[in-house]
């Protein structure tokens, strides 16, 4: 699912990205022919990307062969965000009262999901603690911070359970809160999402991101660990 998520997951983050410009710019193309047809070719390669991606989870071919080195592959011009993140009080699995002054001096990963979720949810934490058990190997401590889509069924009470259902290692921290301090959250970090009213479900794409040591929102990525690796040591 995360493989098969990345086209549609690339386009959020170009959302997350330049979103302002990205609405700007379909607003105005609707409004024409030619600009009607060139979003339909849009859709298209977002569709056959999808279908490239299905074919790629069903040979099972392993990260290591798709990104066998990441700092060839991803581009040094890839889009550094340099955003000030909204301000952060919601609570994790321990009760403490999580703020990003806290990680000020390391870098962190800040990634999405719920706890109803069995999909694409389970393995962007999983790439994300790779990432983090990784670099702590080589002597370096990356918080991993997961903010909760669902904050109707993850309660603050259910975040313990939620944090050993992630395996969340030293160093991760599952957020929750009040309803509507959570989405006020999300909203800042631009996290798209839509949730069924009739499941509690929610639909959204694989993405990441990033803070330096000052705290800056530096890169956003989809839920790919080589990825992450590669851009945590940009920074």
């Amino acid at each position: 699912m995360l493989l098969i998520g990345q086209p549609i997951g690339m386009f959020a983050l170009l959302m997350a990205v330049a979103g302002d410009g990205v609405r700007e710019t379909l607003t105005s193309a609707r409004r024409s022919l030619a600009g009607r047809a060139g979003l339909g070719a849009a859709a298209l390669v977002l569709i056959v990307g999808a279908v490239l991606a299905g074919g790629r989870v069903r040979g099972a071919v392993p990260d290591a062969v798709w990104l066998a080195d990441a700092a060839e592959v991803v581009p040094d011009t890839y889009p550094r965000l340099d955003r000030t993140p909204p301000l952060l009080g919601l609570v994790n699995q321990a009760g403490d009262t999580i703020r990003w002054d806290r990680f000020v001096g390391s870098k962190v990963i800040v990634t999405f999901g719920f706890g109803h979720c069995e999909t694409i949810c389970p393995l962007m934490v999983h790439n994300a603690n790779r990432v983090q058990e990784k670099l702590r190997a080589e002597g370096e401590e990356v918080p991993v911070v997961v903010i909760t889509l669902d904050p109707w069924r993850d309660t603050p009470s259910r975040l313990p359970h939620l944090a050993d259902q992630f395996m969340m290692g030293p160093g991760g921290h599952v957020l929750s809160g009040p309803v509507d301090e959570v989405n006020r959250v999300l909203d800042g970090l631009q996290m798209a999402r839509q949730r069924d009213l009739q499941t509690g479900d929610i639909i959204h794409p694989s993405l990441v991101y990033l803070l330096d040591e000052t705290g800056v929102v530096a890169y956003g990525a989809t839920g790919h660990a080589p990825l992450i690796e590669e851009l945590l040591r940009r920074l």
